[in-house]
């Protein structure tokens, strides 16, 4: 397989399991609302690096991106103007379409100049898609990567939980394979979490990765074992690990068509999350955070 970066066109589309059974019980995840109860449960560029201002606190630095770089594929969101987004992604179908949707902004950047802004208040909005399906095989079995940062003050729920998913994985179904429960203490729990909450695994509430700062996000997916693995600033979140085997269908993994990156609330809070997303990499190998 080519290691090149591509760029494949998108059509715009709603998931079906993702829209309908979200909204059917009113956006609210039952299954993992239960579990969050009790508190132990589980294109081209230029030398875009050098434009990053070291004087501001959201700034990033290091030599991550896309430049040199040969994973199966890369995206920095350098190629695009701000307000827009890069070419091959559009926004994807939510089940509440009114409020903002995700573009390419500089106001916080991870590294380079540019990286994907979210930022909403309600229950199921657009996210940004685009199709893996030219990754072959890799659709299915990969490691991933994406750097995320949730600006602060972040909403707290006086009450229950909010449920967010920051990435997930397109196919007949939808694996959300960065997604967080956050409590009303600040404290979440990182799950993989399908649409009807079926399966599969929540850690303990532990993280607080709501905090300003730039974090690390990292998963291994194989649908050939139905087995998943999670790490968040190079370590890993055993407590989310699982192996189901060949056969298994309660994760919902399969020959993923397209990837979806952006916030999305399944609780509406009281103000945004407003979140930023960039150097997103899935390659054959583990990519690590450097």
């Amino acid at each position: 397989m080519s290691r090149a970066r591509w760029v494949v066109p998108l059509g715009v589309g709603c998931v079906v399991a993702g829209c309908n059974g979200d909204v059917s019980s009113g956006g609210v995840d039952a299954g993992v609302i239960s579990d969050a109860a009790t508190p132990t449960d589980a294109g081209s560029r230029e030398d875009a690096g050098s434009m990053v201002d070291a004087s501001r606190p959201d700034a990033g630095g290091g030599g991550v991106g896309c430049e040199g770089r040969d994973y199966l594929f890369c995206e920095d969101f350098e190629s695009a103007a701000p307000g827009s987004l890069p070419e091959g992604w559009t926004v994807g179908g939510g089940w509440q379409l009114g409020d903002s949707v995700p573009e390419v902004t500089s106001e916080s950047v991870h590294t380079g100049a540019r990286a994907l802004r979210s930022s909403i208040a309600i229950s199921g909005q657009r996210r940004a898609e685009r199709s893996i399906e030219s990754l072959g095989d890799a659709r299915g079995v990969h490691w991933g990567r994406v750097f995320y940062r949730v600006q602060t003050p972040a909403f707290v729920p006086s009450g229950g939980v909010v449920h967010n998913t920051l990435l997930a994985l397109l196919g007949a179904d939808e694996a959300r394979v960065v997604d967080t429960v956050i409590r009303n203490d600040g404290a979440h729990q990182f799950l993989y979490n399908v649409p009807d909450d079926s399966c599969c695994a929540g850690s303990s509430y532990d993280h607080r990765t709501y905090d300003g700062d730039w974090h690390c996000a990292e998963w291994r997916v194989d649908r050939t074992t139905q087995s998943y693995r999670f790490f968040i600033d190079g370590d890993e979140v055993d407590d989310i690990a699982f192996d189901h085997g060949a056969g298994d269908t309660r994760a919902r993994m399969d020959a993923f068509s397209r990837i979806a990156l952006g916030w999305r609330n399944y609780q509406t809070p009281d103000t945004p999350y407003t979140s930023y997303f960039d150097d997103l990499a899935i390659d054959d190998e583990r990519i690590g955070c450097e």
